[in-house]
């Protein structure tokens, strides 16, 4: 087609440069588009981040303000005279043998003692126990077959935690039940002061009621659609969505937990 006939051609047809012009306007601002899309997605993801990184922060600051006060109350009860001498001294000579009681307990004053701290203490703490030195339950409020009078712990996550390393007190998860333990402070006996000041002492036990921490969490994550809280060891201890099953989870391996209990953040 000579150049003539080329001139022809766009004057019978004028639509044609106008969408030559259109798709040499419209293929940059597509491109254009593109990129400002990639930058709206990574800015939302951004704030999406910071979002859950706050309401993880609030979360974790909670926790731990309720927790310090229930461990205060305990520390408070623990160190009472007349608790604990209603709890008596014990301790074993060795692991297979009887405890040895050096100082015996007394059941009624101690049961009255476990209901007047229970009723002071948190609605989240669903039960008081108080364990001698070789392990065994002297009394708990409410009472129960688990921890009667008599009843040998030694076998449980908390008192193992308590018994086997030496801090003043102890939280766990143990068959799914948010547990904290404290140690008492010593008793004057005859012959001295015993039940106190390294291991094995006497044990202020705290059990929590289920589904506490949940409870604690639910109107702060009104954004999220569920919360995992981990102990130090990485166990499941709460779950917003549904409280854990004994016994807890082990989500050590997972990433995001792996780089939380390491101190660091997604």
């Amino acid at each position: 087609m000579d150049l003539a006939r080329r001139a022809e051609w766009l004057v019978d047809q004028p639509w044609r440069p106008v969408l030559l012009s259109l798709l040499l306007l419209v293929l940059p601002l597509l491109a254009v588009g593109e990129l400002a899309a990639a930058d709206t997605q990574a800015r939302v993801r951004a704030g999406q981040q910071t979002a859950l990184r706050s309401t993880a922060d609030r979360s974790a600051d909670l926790i731990a303000t309720r927790i310090r006060g229930i461990v205060a109350l305990l520390n408070g009860a623990s160190g009472t005279t007349r608790l604990r001498a209603a709890v008596g001294v014990a301790q074993r000579v060795s692991t297979d043998g009887p405890p040895t009681v050096i100082a015996p307990h007394d059941p009624e004053e101690l049961a009255l003692q476990l209901a007047a701290f229970h009723a002071a203490m948190s609605f989240d703490v669903a039960q008081l126990a108080a364990l001698d030195g070789s392990g065994i339950v002297r009394g708990a409020y409410p009472t129960n077959e688990a921890l009667r009078d008599g009843a040998d712990v030694r076998s449980t996550a908390y008192y193992a935690a308590i018994a086997n390393r030496a801090p003043r007190s102890i939280l766990v998860a143990d068959s799914g039940v948010l547990t904290i333990a404290v140690r008492m402070s010593p008793i004057q006996v005859p012959g001295g002061v015993l039940g106190g000041g390294r291991p094995p002492d006497n044990v202020l036990v705290a059990l929590f009621r289920h589904g506490a921490i949940e409870d604690w969490l639910r109107s702060l994550t009104d954004s999220v659609s569920d919360v995992h809280v981990v102990d130090e060891r990485g166990r499941l201890i709460a779950r917003l969505s549904s409280p854990p099953a004994a016994p807890p989870a082990d989500l050590s391996a997972d990433a995001i937990v792996a780089l939380g209990l390491k101190g660091q953040g997604f």
